[in-house]
C-alpha cells in the first residue's frame, strides 16, 4: 500500500496532481486493484455496468448513480462535481468532498 501513497506524494511534489478523472482513475487503479472488479475506470466504461450499492452501517444499502451509456452518466456527474468544487478555495475541503461524493455515487 505504501507504494500507492508514494505515487500520490510524487504527483503532488511534481505539481502533477489535479482534481480530474484522469488522476482519479490513475489513483483508483493503484489503490483498488485488489478490491474493485475493474480498478482505474468508472463503472460502465469497461465490462462492469451495474452494481455500485453502498452498504450502510445499519444494514441498509444506497444505490450508486446509474452509469449511463458507456459510463457517460458518471462522467457527467464527475465533471459537474469537479466544476462545483473548483469554487472551493480550501484544498482539504475539496479533497474530502470529492472522496465522499465519489464513494456515494460509486464512480
Amino acid at each position: 500500500m505504501a507504494v500507492q501513497f508514494n505515487k500520490i506524494d510524487q504527483l503532488v511534489k511534481r505539481a502533477e496532481f489535479r482534481l480530474n478523472k484522469q488522476v482519479s482513475d490513475r489513483i483508483h487503479g493503484l489503490v483498488a486493484v485488489h478490491e474493485a472488479v475493474e480498478s482505474g475506470t468508472f463503472r460502465g466504461e469497461g465490462l462492469v455496468t451495474g452494481g455500485g450499492a453502498v452498504r450502510l452501517s445499519g444494514g441498509s444499502a444506497v444505490d450508486g448513480r446509474t452509469t449511463g451509456e458507456g459510463g457517460a452518466g458518471l462522467r457527467e456527474a464527475d465533471d459537474s462535481l469537479v466544476d462545483y468544487l473548483s469554487t472551493e478555495p480550501d484544498p482539504h475541503i475539496r479533497a474530502q468532498a470529492y472522496a465522499r461524493s465519489a464513494i456515494r455515487h460509486q464512480f
